[in-house]
């Protein structure tokens, strides 16, 4: 199952929803996601809610993510990640470089 991306912002927060599989094939639209919307938000939230899977392409996009936040001062959050891509977030020690928000019960 291919990945798809929704982009949602409000005067604060950009949230990126990222569903099915987070690799190389989302790249495109998930790097114009972010550079697309107006930089008047202070945080970016990666809803990983319905992602599948992660793998090392989306940690080099997330860390892209990071990057162009800090420029623009804005933070960037992982939110509701599945037990599974949690796992593997923290394999990655992501947790060191991101908050990671609990996935809501």
């Amino acid at each position: 199952m291919a990945g798809t991306v929704m982009v949602d912002h409000n005067d604060d927060d950009i949230t990126i929803k990222i569903d099915g599989l987070f690799n190389f094939t989302m790249h495109t639209q998930f790097r114009t996601a972010y550079q697309n919307c107006p930089m008047n938000g202070k945080r970016f939230i990666i809803d990983l809610t319905n992602t599948q899977h992660i793998d090392s392409s989306a940690f080099g996009m997330l860390l892209l993510l990071r990057e162009y936040a800090g420029i623009n001062t804005a933070t960037v959050e992982l939110a509701n990640p599945c037990p599974e891509v949690r796992k593997i977030l923290e394999a990655a020690h992501f947790h060191r470089f991101f908050k990671i928000t609990p996935a809501v019960a």
